[in-house]
């Protein structure tokens, strides 16, 4: 019965990471000192390991030029990275779990009203 949904905590506007959570799991317990310590190691791992690409490196230039005006430092991520706390994954996650889900459909999609919410129904979301 629990829910995968793909929560994007963003830092700022200028940092994201996409990670899948359990919505019984988000909404009950919340995330340990342990969970959230190895989320931060993997997104920095990613970070820095995209970063020893030029082609990614110019494509994050232009990306943080467009949002922030200015190139932010790796450095200056993993310090807003390691300043995450158990906490702030809670609220982002209540945050995100207070809104009905959205269902996008392409192609074929007779039918798609009645699929809506037997999908919702059946993973406790509300539309």
């Amino acid at each position: 019965m629990a829910t995968e949904i793909e929560a994007v905590a963003a830092g700022s506007g200028r940092l994201s990471s996409r990670s899948a959570m359990r919505r019984p799991y988000a909404s009950q317990e919340g995330a340990t000192p342990l969970e959230v310590r190895r989320a931060k190691n993997q997104l920095k791992s990613n970070l820095l390991m995209n970063l020893e690409s030029r082609m990614v490196q110019l494509e994050d230039l232009g990306r943080q030029i467009q949002v922030s005006g200015r190139k932010v430092p790796a450095e200056a991520m993993i310090q807003h990275i390691e300043s995450i706390t158990p906490d702030d994954i809670r609220k982002g996650a209540a945050g995100l779990l207070a809104n009905p889900a959205t269902v996008l459909a392409q192609g074929y999609i007779d039918g798609i009203s009645q699929f809506g919410p037997q999908v919702a129904a059946n993973h406790g979301i509300r539309l």
